[in-house]
């Protein structure tokens, strides 16, 4: 066999080698990215489609709203949270418990989670372990007397920074 005959299968074994390095060099890079994330549960969430969207029909039918007061940065890492609840009427929805999943959204796969405790009628706190201002997404659950509401809000904790 000729050099050249030798040459081709290290040159395509090379080829074949370097792919792959570079194919995993790319996953790294891309999984090290922690502006990324993967909605988590994303397979049970698609399957269970029907229940959610039952639970927005719930939702209409029960007539809450849920606002965002505030939410401010203390510098330490902590967020205060505050939210209002009200009925369709617009009176408070009191004796609730509030639940929280917040993540930031140029850091999806960072997600915080909380209880917010009732403050005043339809007003209720709590802290979250954020440590960055922007755009929040804040997904809520609800439950008073039997009854499930959820929410799904934006929030940007600029609205709420100290004006000097």
């Amino acid at each position: 066999m000729s050099i050249q005959g030798r040459i081709w299968p290290w040159a395509l074994g090379t080829v074949l080698a370097l792919t792959v390095a570079g194919n995993l060099w790319v996953m790294r890079i891309a999984n090290a990215d922690t502006s990324f994330a993967v909605e988590p549960d994303y397979y049970r969430k698609a399957v269970d489609w029907d229940s959610t969207m039952a639970q927005r029909g719930r939702n209409d039918a029960l007539g809450w709203q849920l606002t965002v007061e505030s939410m401010r940065l203390d510098g330490a890492g902590v967020a205060s949270l505050t939210v209002g609840l009200r009925d369709r009427a617009g009176l408070p929805v009191d004796g609730a418990v509030v639940q929280v999943a917040a993540t930031h959204n140029a850091h999806a796969e960072q997600i915080v989670a909380g209880n917010l405790a009732e403050v005043t009628e339809g007003r209720y706190t709590g802290s979250l372990a954020a440590q960055r201002a922007g755009i929040w997404e804040l997904r809520f659950s609800v439950e008073r007397n039997g009854q499930h509401f959820t929410a799904r809000l934006r929030h940007d904790t600029a609205r709420d920074a100290p004006t000097g």
